[in-house]
């Protein structure tokens, strides 16, 4: 099967996008490894930054020309619920809300990207990636709000996070990169 090689425009105007996503994930996923013991407010205040800068990366990809319009709003409102998640969390820095405020954040984006992935598979090489990331944030919605029922401490739920910040940044880094690589092999050749 022959590699899908994503169009020149479309790779210009997703790979930053892209790659700040990714990089805000694995320095995410990073702290939550290598963080011994975070109170419940350092957890939300990172949680928060997290979603603030994922929020303005999906906000750049999805105001992108070469977005279709059907799947923009598809986009731009996981934004808005991350937005809203990370507002509670700053107000809130409590267990409770991380994994309530977290885990609805994530199931709801989750749920906005596989549908935007729906809608636009057919048309949108960089659709493909929605499913993936989507998928994700849904494991971690649900980790996050099952996580209440068994008592997790702060330290929990950053691990369940960070656990799905990882899988998705390290998808989207590599997704990012061959976007770079699309956009800059064009150039080469001008």
């Amino acid at each position: 099967m022959p590699a899908l090689k994503t169009p020149v425009d479309v790779a210009t105007a997703v790979w930053k996008p892209v790659t700040l996503r990714a990089a805000a994930a694995l320095a995410f996923g990073a702290l939550s490894i290598f963080w011994p013991a975070p109170s419940a407010s350092t957890v939300a205040y990172c949680l928060a930054l997290f979603l603030i800068v994922s929020a303005k990366a999906v906000w750049d990809f999805a105001k992108a020309p070469v977005i279709p319009d059907g799947v923009r709003g598809l986009l731009v409102a996981p934004a808005a619920v991350w937005l809203l998640a990370a507002v509670a969390l700053v107000i809130s820095p409590e267990t409770v809300t991380i994994g309530i405020a977290g885990g609805l954040a994530f199931l709801l984006a989750g749920a906005l990207e596989l549908a935007g992935w729906f809608r636009s598979r057919r048309d949108l090489v960089p659709a493909r990636d929605l499913a993936i990331t989507g998928v994700v944030s849904l494991g971690t919605g649900v980790g996050l709000l099952g996580g209440l029922g068994l008592g997790l401490d702060a330290h929990g739920f950053f691990g369940i996070a960070g656990g799905g910040a990882i899988i998705t940044g390290v998808f989207l880094l590599i997704a990012g990169l061959g976007y770079r690589y699309d956009a800059r092999s064009t150039d080469a050749r001008r």
